[in-house]
């Protein structure tokens, strides 16, 4: 167990995490916290994600991110190109920043209580 406030911290200590996800959240395709807080840390994420899921919440780089069956594969390949994985990773954070803001999601539940 982790402290709340030491996650992202003790997430910062692996050089790769793979993200799996519990199967009844896989079936209704559902993000926790945790798969927005992993990136905030200083780690390469591995996302054991739908491809299409992933592209749909993180963006197109998050493609390159997901596992898709080759974990020994894509561990290898992070491990042996990092800069590669933290340019893609850099790219995903744009994407949240964009479209996934805090403020973006108040203003639809606003929109959508109004209409």
């Amino acid at each position: 167990a982790v402290s709340y406030m030491d996650v992202i911290r003790t997430m910062s200590t692996g050089r790769v995490n793979i993200f799996l996800q519990r199967p009844f959240l896989k079936h209704v395709r559902h993000l926790t916290q945790r798969y927005f807080e992993e990136l905030c840390a200083d780690t390469i994420p591995l996302l054991m994600l739908d491809t299409d899921l992933a592209v749909s919440v993180y963006g197109p780089a998050a493609r390159e991110l997901t596992l898709g069956g080759r974990v020994a594969h894509k561990v290898l390949d992070a491990l042996q190109r990092p800069e590669h994985y933290r340019a893609v990773v850099e790219e995903v954070r744009r994407h949240l920043v964009t479209h996934h803001l805090y403020e973006n999601r108040v203003a639809e539940l606003v929109s959508a209580l109004q209409g």
